[in-house]
């Protein structure tokens, strides 16, 4: 073979880490958090803060959240910090690419998160991610959680997902939407296309 090459002179240079607010996980703490938000993330451009998971960190709590402005997802996880808050939004495909490398790794392995203005890292013993971080305003998720509630249900969690996921063979013709009805002890679920029919449970 005669294979032409690149001058290696034009390859970017590895960024170094920046200082920042460090603290440890563990990777299957950090897989269940990256997994449990990663699907509500938006994929319109022009929405730029949205493209990623927020990483809010606060009073000893890391909490990663994700939106697209029709769903909401809230993962928080217990950590020392003795720093003042922070938060950065990390781009989706930093995070997707992590969580696939992080699935390969023995649950217990410690994840070195540091997280300064303008990039964020993710140090194992033979692994080091850097990325960006998301310049612009995260929504304020705070205020579309209610404090309180008049209503409160308890529901069996399995139950409720099969019969969601019936519900959307219908639904997936008519935009996903799924109507919830309570009642004093049931819990009407209904989806309806003009084009495939209705379903009720």
């Amino acid at each position: 073979f005669d294979i032409l090459c690149l001058d290696t002179q034009d390859y970017p240079e590895f960024p170094n880490i920046e200082e920042g607010y460090s603290f440890q996980i563990n990777a299957e703490d950090l897989n269940d958090m990256i997994r449990s938000t990663i699907f509500s993330v938006s994929f319109d451009e022009t929405k730029q803060f949205l493209n990623g998971i927020l990483f809010n960190i606060k009073n000893e709590q890391f909490e990663c959240v994700g939106t697209d402005g029709y769903r909401l997802a809230i993962k928080q996880h217990h950590i020392s910090n003795k720093d003042p808050h922070m938060q950065v939004i990390v781009p989706y495909k930093a995070l997707n690419e992590l969580n696939r490398i992080i699935q390969s790794k023995p649950s217990d392995v410690k994840i070195d998160l540091t997280v300064s203005q303008n990039q964020i890292s993710f140090k194992m013993e033979d692994f080091l991610l850097i990325s960006r971080v998301i310049k612009g305003k995260f929504p304020n998720y705070q205020q579309v959680i209610p404090n309180n509630s008049d209503h409160s249900v308890v529901i069996n969690r399995l139950d409720f997902l099969l019969a969601a996921e019936r519900a959307d063979i219908i639904a997936s013709e008519s935009n996903r939407v799924i109507r919830l009805l309570f009642d004093d002890e049931k819990l009407m679920i209904k989806a309806q296309a003009q084009a495939l029919g209705e379903f009720k449970e």
